[in-house]
């Protein structure tokens, strides 16, 4: 029996449009009734153009049109504009415009329905700007356009779900303002709601029914249900997953991001194997930030908890603390690195704080640590693979999976440092930790749903499989035009630039480095852009694109 789908697309970058219209084809190949929603640029904010920019709204326009065209759903789905609105919305709406918050405080406190577009807005701008505690002064453009967004994406889909009444609506993560909005109007009327985003594995994605993506209890409950429900023999899960973990110490993995791939020393100079020897890892603190369920209990954030613990147990010449801040942090000024530089950096007898972008190994510091304290990150599953005793002072995905310590109390966690606690946990205890970090290991390298419509290639490129190619930026037709027309010219004399002015932009100052080399073939381009301009013809991106392609080589970046 056919299904009704419905799915709303509010970004166009990668991997996420690809998941987008690989779920979409997947239903419209079931024979199910699709109805896509999407924007044209009537989103004052999202979180691919923060301000509305009008060229960025053509090329997400642009990009969606061709990976539908791609596909072959042109005509195969509904699609239709989201904004759907009342006058009594419109009345509302009005009331969601230019809302100027004096704090981030009250922002969070501001909602619509069961719409929580304060807490969405905040964890968004934390996101941007990897910052936990940014000026609320310095966004406030920012922050009355999301708002305004929330508002109008809340109110239409209350309109379009109860019209369309769909079976299952799609969208991507559901943390940022936009999609938060309809998965909000979705879950008050009763719809239920999948939410999607980058898988753990290259050519996956995951996909979270009717709870948060960030839920923990939602992760927890997935590691052991594909554990226990799979297939697969015993000994090959376990081969499976420790496998998972081998390639990570090993640096072989398939992440996107390899963190510890520069660092080549195994432990720091100062190493004392006569000494307790305890590793601390922690994370971006700006990643979790504002997100329920992610609170800590003991302390107030990591860095708190760093200084506290470093400061009761400096009167323990016997134990050595070591903060390996996390490669992510490199580069960075927020508040977190400045806490880090200010209060930690050389302020305890028995802290040394590796630095973030320091050659010392991650992993070659947690094999020979007595006791490993983490804050949620993927190390504290790590250790346990490793045998180490992992202390969890934050909540994790893998914190039901009995395989860390999780002290009550402040007090506890020094009398099991002090009190050599951890040097009595039995070989026999450590071997069931690591089975029980095996099945983690297990579903970071098989969970999740693979492509079915594209492929996912080394350098994290997502190609069509039948055409070969990457989904363009651009509309047919228009794509070689503004890849090729380079010319200042057609961005000074301001007539009718049309699609061509961001990226003329961007070109400006390459354009210039490049004018000695390139006069002649500038100076066709500049001709063509004229051209282009006047007749607005986009059969002359043809002629354009037989031109110069050792330029093109240049600046294959912009492409």
């Amino acid at each position: 029996m056919s299904k009704r789908i419905a799915s709303f697309i509010p970004n166009f970058w990668t991997p996420h449009l690809e998941t987008d219209a690989d779920i979409i084809k997947t239903h419209v190949d079931r024979g199910d009734r699709v109805r896509v929603y999407v924007c044209s640029g009537e989103l004052p904010s999202c979180y691919g153009n923060l301000l509305g920019d009008r060229e960025t709204c053509k090329m997400c326009v642009g990009r969606r049109r061709n990976v539908f065209d791609m596909l072959g759903l042109e005509g195969r789905v509904e699609i239709q504009n989201f904004v759907n609105l009342s006058d009594a919305d419109e009345e509302i709406l009005q009331g969601y415009r230019a809302l100027r918050p004096d704090s981030f405080e009250n922002l969070e406190k501001i909602t619509l329905g069961s719409c929580l577009m304060g807490k969405a807005a905040f964890n968004e701008i934390v996101s941007h700007l990897r910052e936990t505690e940014p000026k609320i002064e310095d966004h406030r453009d920012y922050l009355e356009k999301v708002l305004e967004s929330a508002a109008l994406v809340y109110l239409s889909f209350k309109n379009n779900l109860q019209e369309f009444q769909p079976d299952l609506l799609y969208t991507f993560s559901g943390r940022f303002v936009v999609s938060h909005g309809a998965i909000a109007a979705a879950a008050e009327l009763g719809v239920p709601y999948a939410v999607h985003d980058r898988g753990w594995l290259r050519n996956h994605y995951q996909v979270v029914y009717n709870e948060s993506m960030h839920s923990l209890s939602v992760w927890s409950r997935k590691i052991c249900q594909h554990w226990n429900e799979s297939e697969t023999p015993l000994e090959r899960r376990i081969e499976m997953g420790s496998s998972w973990f081998e390639q990570r110490i090993a640096g072989t993995n398939d992440a996107l991001v390899k963190f510890t791939s520069a660092q080549s020393e195994e432990l720091p100079v100062s190493f004392n194997p006569e000494k307790l020897n305890v590793a601390i890892f922690n994370t971006s603190e700006f990643e979790n930030v504002g997100m329920d369920g992610y609170e800590m209990v003991l302390y107030e954030s990591q860095d708190l908890a760093i200084e506290k613990i470093a400061k009761d147990l400096a009167d323990c010449p016997d134990v050595q603390l070591y903060l390996r801040v996390h490669p992510h942090l490199t580069g960075m000024d927020n508040t977190q690195t400045r806490f880090i530089r200010e209060r930690l950096t050389n302020r305890f007898p028995n802290l040394e704080v590796i630095a973030p972008d320091s050659p010392v190994k991650t992993y070659g510091l947690m094999k020979k640590a007595d006791a490993v304290i983490t804050f949620g990150s993927t190390t504290g599953v790590e250790a346990a693979f490793l045998k180490r005793p992992s202390v969890l002072l934050a909540p994790a995905f893998y914190e039901d999976l009995d395989l860390c310590f999780v002290p009550g109390s402040h007090r506890e966690l020094m009398d099991a440092i002090t009190g050599r606690a951890f040097s009595a946990i039995s070989d026999e205890e450590l071997e069931e930790r690591k089975l029980r970090a095996i099945k983690y290991g297990y579903f970071m390298l098989s969970g999740g749903t693979r492509f079915t419509y594209f492929e996912e290639n080394e350098n994290y490129e997502i190609i069509e499989n039948a055409s070969g190619m990457k989904v363009p930026f651009d509309r047919p037709g228009l794509a070689s035009l503004k890849k090729e027309i380079r010319s200042r010219r057609e961005l000074e004399d301001g007539a009718k630039p049309g699609p061509l002015r961001g990226i003329v932009e961007e070109m400006a100052a390459v354009i210039d480095s490049l004018e000695s080399e390139n006069q002649d073939l500038k100076a066709q381009i500049a001709s063509l852009t004229e051209e282009a301009r006047l007749r607005s013809n986009p059969a002359i991106a043809h002629r354009i694109s037989s031109m110069g392609r050792s330029f093109k080589n240049r600046i294959g970046k912009f492409l």
